[in-house]
């Protein structure tokens, strides 16, 4: 229903027929996603995965450090 001029669905419990939905979004088809944390092996392989933003918050260096570890993912 946020792309199309008319949605149909039917499901389990509920069906649709000739959905609406306006107006349409601004955005993109979900709010930004922001995650928070530095564990190296899981957290920055998801931010890069997923995440509009990423926040960390534990000192400068550890801060450069981490970053040069998720652009590496990015890549």
């Amino acid at each position: 229903m946020w792309t199309e001029p008319e949605v149909n669905f039917t499901g389990k419990y509920y069906k649709i027929e000739g959905g609406l939905n306006f107006p349409k979004l601004i955005q993109k088809l979900h709010p930004p996603i922001l995650i928070g944390g530095g564990d190296e092996k899981f957290t920055l392989r998801v931010v890069a995965m997923h995440a509009d933003k990423w926040n960390y918050g534990w000192g400068l260096e550890n801060y450069k450090r981490k970053s040069s570890i998720l652009r590496n993912y990015l890549r």
